[in-house]
């Protein structure tokens, strides 16, 4: 018993010590590109988000974390924000932004890459990507300036940024449907707005203006904030989802290993208790009796259901089952209407599931002769299920 105190003495004063001295050490800077307006570090958006009541007064500031293809209650006339280094949302997503433009939403892009459905039906491209790192020398052989193109005297001015961060711009774009609002000191566009239905895409390219190494600056904080004030003072959503440093914390255990003295002390006790277990854990009590595991009455119902079905020989009310339970999947899973099952339908059911468009179709198609006859065959049904089956293996790669 003596030992055994002693052990736990040891591994109790080496997990105390070891977090001690990680404890005195100094923090190092994180210069991860995050964009999220939870995170204080350099290149987050704490303090973006936390001026839009200043630049939107007297109007809700609502913030959104998850997909635009869930935010259905999303209201007309009102401010989308969206602040990344990438943004490109797929074909389902860039018509829904599409489509609350032309219903007289505002939405606001800045982003250093621009692509997919969104940028070809706008019509733009942008530079490469810049390097991510710690800021350089504030020297005017290291930066760039950037500045507005109208005329409005609360827009004059130039405000200074690293080159490397402040570079990027837009290499294309259809002049006949935008206006350049933003360029930088050589001359090149990087603030557009792009007018549909009745309202507006604003697309910036520079999208680290906004994080907080350079909004803790007054003066770099004035030209972010001139940005936005582009937009309507109207009800303004900042997006939260489409982020490169996205915070998510569903569980303890997430939690604990997203913190480097929280996830050692973690890992320290876990090898600790290996070793107890391993030179200790020795029984020391009676045997305990073995006690039968009760039966699962359940899954013997299952099975006699099953049986009953197919003795009768009713293959078609066990096909009807499986399909109506397929079509509850989409519906609750993938969020997708299963009432009218056409080929948009079948297409966009192949993005959301990962599932090859062959597989859907071929399901689909057979769905189809199932439902047509009266009865079918045990080799009908065989192949129906052989058809889902294929299909949720594939959604779940």
């Amino acid at each position: 018993m003596k030992k055994k105190h002693l052990y736990i003495s040891i591994l109790v004063i080496t997990v105390v010590g070891y977090l001690l001295v990680q404890w005195t050490q100094p923090k190092s800077i994180d210069w991860s590109p995050s964009y999220s307006g939870l995170a204080k570090k350099p290149y987050g958006c704490f303090i973006t988000r936390n001026v839009l009541d200043d630049i939107f007064p007297d109007q809700p500031v609502l913030y959104r974390n998850k997909p635009i293809f869930k935010s259905r209650d999303t209201a007309s006339f009102q401010n989308e924000i969206y602040i990344n280094s990438s943004f490109s949302p797929d074909r389902y997503e860039s018509e829904i932004l599409l489509e609350r433009a032309r219903n007289g939403n505002n939405i606001f892009i800045s982003a250093h890459t621009l692509d997919g459905p969104l940028a070809d039906s706008l019509e733009l491209k942008v530079t490469d990507l810049p390097i991510f790192s710690a800021p350089a020398l504030n020297s005017k052989w290291d930066s760039l300036s950037l500045n507005f193109t109208h005329d409005s005297k609360s827009y004059k001015g130039q405000w200074c940024f690293p080159k490397m961060l402040g570079s990027s711009y837009f290499t294309d774009f259809d002049s006949s449907a935008t206006t350049i609002m933003g360029s930088n000191g050589n001359g090149e566009v990087n603030f557009i707005k792009i007018e549909r239905g009745t309202g507006t895409f604003y697309v910036h390219s520079v999208p680290h203006v906004f994080t907080n190494y350079f909004m803790r600056d007054y003066q770099k904080a004035k030209y972010a904030s001139r940005v936005l004030s582009h937009l309507p003072v109207a009800q303004t959503v900042w997006d939260e989802y489409n982020k490169d440093g996205r915070m998510v914390n569903t569980s303890p255990l997430r939690y604990i290993v997203s913190h480097p003295y929280l996830k050692w002390a973690w890992i320290t006790a876990l090898i600790g208790l290996a070793l107890f277990l391993t030179f200790r854990a020795k029984r020391r009590q009676r045997v305990i009796p073995v006690i039968e595991k009760p039966k699962n009455s359940t899954v013997e119902f299952t099975k006699t259901i099953g049986r009953l079905y197919h003795q009768n020989g009713d293959h078609k009310g066990i096909a009807s089952k499986k399909i109506k339970y397929l079509l509850e999947h989409i519906r609750e899973d993938l969020n997708l209407d299963t009432q009218n099952i056409n080929d948009e339908f079948l297409e966009h059911l192949s993005q959301r599931s990962g599932a090859d468009m062959e597989t859907v179709k071929t399901l689909f198609n057979f769905i189809d002769r199932i439902q047509a006859k009266e009865n079918i065959s045990s080799d009908e049904l065989w192949y129906l299920n052989k058809h889902i089956e294929t299909f949720y293996q594939q959604s779940s790669r």
